[in-house]
């Protein structure tokens, strides 16, 4: 470049490692935003497992209550719904923002859900009943917050 004062040969020199910098930084941006979608969705593919389990094991509970096993053989037959349902809610409580709107009316679903489970340790009988309305709520609530995290391109 002659309005630089620098030899034909040293503008090369300059341009080439400036550009070859500028291309590997824009690399490293690319990878970074592609890792955090692949936690993003990570954290979202979770986020429905976790609440398919825990549907999952409460129509487990119900259909032993309907098949109207005796208290012994019904213990035995949904313990592991059971503890499978305490998991679930503990992992959606963990993965939800106490502090967000749509979170918190999750919580409040959750809450709902663990009050008709935990009737059974006073020896109870689960309201049933409730649970598909609960769980139309709990999945339709859900999927605000997957959208959110989805993004707009989802």
């Amino acid at each position: 470049m002659v309005g630089l004062g620098l030899a034909d040969g040293a503008t090369g020199a300059i341009l080439a490692p400036l550009i070859a910098g500028l291309i590997s930084l824009l690399g490293l941006i690319i990878s970074k935003e592609h890792k955090i979608s692949d936690y993003r969705q990570a954290w979202i593919d979770a986020l429905r497992a976790d609440i398919a389990a825990l549907i999952a094991h409460a129509h487990a509970i119900e259909g032993a209550h309907l098949a109207m096993y005796n208290t012994d053989e019904k213990w035995k037959i949904v313990r592991e719904d059971f503890v499978g349902i305490n998991e679930a809610w503990a992992r959606i409580k963990l993965r939800l923002n106490p502090k967000e709107e749509a979170s918190i009316v999750v919580f409040i679903i959750l809450k709902e859900h663990e009050s008709i489970f935990n009737s059974v340790a006073s020896g109870s009988v689960p309201d049933f009943g409730r649970l598909p309305s609960l769980y139309d709520r709990l999945v339709d609530d859900t999927q605000v917050i997957l959208k959110k995290r989805m993004g707009p391109c989802s």
